[in-house]
């Protein structure tokens, strides 16, 4: 107080230098207020400083210096350099197509590679198994190859008559009638005789042995439709298991029908053979 020359100041002369200045009757915050509004109520001595510092310093941009740019660290490796070296390619590539690009295959005119139809379909479904209480979700896919057209003729161009390309109902029963004599003859006297005769027994299985057909068949559904009842009265349900035991039941019948099919195709190479023999001589 002795600095600021109040050492000998009475209350009431600091009264009168408070009403002086209006500040009489204002409450403490309404004062603080007057000074914020005077924009003090935060300065302190070191901004204050720093503000005077601020204004003598001149800025130019001679003594500015870059900032130093880290450089990324390289990564080692055997990915990294794979990397690399894909994505130098894929630049090449690009390169190679802004200067000089190939056109198109259709304008060369030339002849490709066939192209494969690109009608498809490729869905889910939901199907409800027996024995269990949430739908089993299935895939299903629907393609088409390559579509081969060729030029049939029309079977009218073939014969005029139209009874003579079909076959009439007597002609049918005199082919039942064959197929029913064939059968009975391998039945008494064996395929074996057949075979001797030159006659052909292929398809008349069903007819000369049925017993053995028969036989196969109710193994095959015997085995399904218990698997599928036991399972059932189970309350579960597993297609693996019944696909394995119709697998097993069919084995002999498969053996028989992978027999006719190798015997088919030798008599084919055969019958193949002897036609050409028959067109040489002819065109000699």
């Amino acid at each position: 107080m002795a600095d600021y020359g109040y050492e000998d100041a009475a209350p009431d002369v600091a009264a009168t230098n408070m009403k002086e200045l209006g500040y009489e009757d204002a409450a403490p915050d309404v004062a603080s207020n007057n000074m914020n509004d005077l924009g003090y109520e935060a300065a302190s001595p070191d901004v204050a400083a720093t503000k005077q510092v601020s204004a003598g310093f001149d800025l130019s941009l001679d003594d500015a210096k870059p900032k130093k740019t880290k450089k990324p660290k390289q990564k080692k490796g055997l990915f990294h350099s794979f990397q690399m070296a894909m994505g130098d390619s894929h630049r090449e590539r690009q390169e190679r197509g802004r200067t000089g690009r190939t056109p198109r295959r259709s304008s060369l005119k030339q002849e490709g590679k066939p192209r494969r139809s690109s009608i498809g379909y490729k869905g889910e479904i939901d199907v409800m198994l027996p024995g269990k209480s949430r739908p089993t979700r299935r895939r299903r896919s629907i393609s088409f190859d390559q579509d081969n057209i060729f030029d049939i003729e029309p079977v009218t161009d073939m014969n005029p008559d139209k009874k003579e390309m079909w076959f009439q109902d007597e002609e049918y029963d005199v082919m039942q009638q064959k197929a029913e004599m064939t059968s009975q003859f391998v039945m008494m006297g064996g395929e074996a005789m057949a075979k001797k005769k030159n006659i052909e027994t292929r398809g008349l299985e069903k007819l000369y042995d049925y017993e053995n057909v028969a036989e196969n068949q109710q193994m095959a559904y015997r085995s399904v439709f218990l698997e599928q009842g036991f399972q059932r009265e189970e309350g579960e349900y597993n297609d693996e298991v019944v696909s394995c035991l119709y697998r097993v039941a069919s084995m002999k019948s498969q053996a028989n029908a992978l027999a006719r099919a190798n015997a088919d195709e030798a008599d084919i190479e055969e019958y193949t053979r002897e036609t050409r023999r028959r067109i040489r001589r002819s065109s000699m």
